[in-house]
């Protein structure tokens, strides 16, 4: 679950069955990260939220922070982060919903993990 407004972004990481795994919030004080149920081959909650927001940032409020020679580019309902050797690292699915571009799901090659996202009143 994803709750963001002008000051800050929160993001619950929550089990197929609902249970909630982290939760983890960035805003001006920084990033602070809640494990609740402790899952070794879970990725860092840092990471998810960095993933969720690549998906919903635009680009070009990424270009500055990405590392030297990578990547991300919007290709049709795609948008594709790169690494300085063209690899993938991260996939992110988009859909038009309402006349608004809106992220349905995230691959994320290095970690190994993906995200379905759901809209309430889906």
């Amino acid at each position: 679950m994803l709750n963001a407004d002008d000051q800050k972004i929160t993001l619950a990481g929550l089990s197929s069955v609902g249970i909630r795994l982290f939760l983890v919030t960035y805003d001006a004080q920084g990033l602070r990260a809640e494990q609740s149920i402790v899952v070794p081959q879970l990725p860092p909650a840092s990471q998810v939220l960095a993933d969720v927001m690549l998906s919903h940032w635009p680009i070009s409020a990424w270009e500055a922070q990405l590392p030297a020679g990578w990547t991300l580019r919007d290709n049709g309902d795609k948008r594709e982060l790169r690494n300085t050797s063209g690899k993938l690292v991260t996939e992110i699915t988009y859909l038009n919903r309402q006349g608004k571009r809106v992220p349905i799901r995230i691959e994320q090659h290095v970690f190994k993990y993906h995200i379905t996202i759901q809209y309430l009143g889906d």
